[in-house]
């Protein structure tokens, strides 16, 4: 509810219709090499849910149950779908009249399963492992690189959807410039975007202060 509130009019518009904040492709350098790592990690979980012991130990073979391949199973396909928002996002033209909030969720759903699960396990057994010298917490091989690589990934995605969600902000608040001689007027679809945005940032501020108000 809150997320409809302050960038409703945002999230209902079609991918086409995003404004160019200027940086979207400094956002292509990094979000599709995201989505990139992220279908090469769900590959790798999904082919670890199947059973396969690409890359595991022995040990960690043996001890593996239907809940862990159930759980390997969820993230690759998380994974997946993160890659599949990112994609949607970066390149708008793949699947104009979809809306933003589609995208965005596929996106935000899957970048953050594959950091909160995956990422950040790995970085509680890094630190474990570091308060602990004498025991080895954070797994060997593929395993240990694999949850480096989501934490990675997921901070990656991270900025870059914070720092665009702000400028998309910024740039749909912005105002119209008025008509004049030698400016045409501005379209009426956009006009509308506009109103329907400002609409929906009507509202009192959760956290604003009584000096505020």
């Amino acid at each position: 509810m809150y997320a409809h509130q302050r960038w409703g009019g945002l999230l209902r518009r079609p991918l086409h219709a995003l404004p160019d904040t200027g940086t979207r492709a400094v956002q292509r350098i990094f979000l599709l090499p995201a989505a990139v790592l992220l279908v090469a990690l769900g590959t790798v979980r999904i082919l670890w849910g199947t059973g396969s012991t690409l890359g595991v130990a022995a040990t960690d073979a043996e001890s593996r149950t239907v809940l862990s391949s159930a759980a390997d199973w969820a993230q690759g396909l998380y994974a997946g779908t993160g890659a599949a928002g990112l994609l949607l996002l970066v390149l708008p033209g793949l699947l104009p009249r979809l809306r933003v909030r589609t995208a965005l969720a596929l996106a935000w759903s899957g970048s953050g399963a594959a950091f909160a699960c995956g990422g950040c396990l790995w970085l509680g057994q890094a630190v474990a492992d570091g308060l602990s010298p004498g025991a080895s917490a954070v797994p060997a091989g593929l395993p240990g690189l694999l949850g480096a690589l989501e934490l990675c990934t997921g901070l990656v995605v991270l900025c870059a959807g914070a720092f665009t969600l702000c400028e998309l902000t910024a740039a749909a608040a912005r105002p119209a410039p008025a008509a004049g001689p030698g400016r045409p007027a501005p379209p009426m679809e956009r006009a509308q975007e506009h109103s329907a945005f400002s609409a929906s940032r009507r509202h009192t501020r959760e956290c604003a202060t009584p000096d505020d108000r």
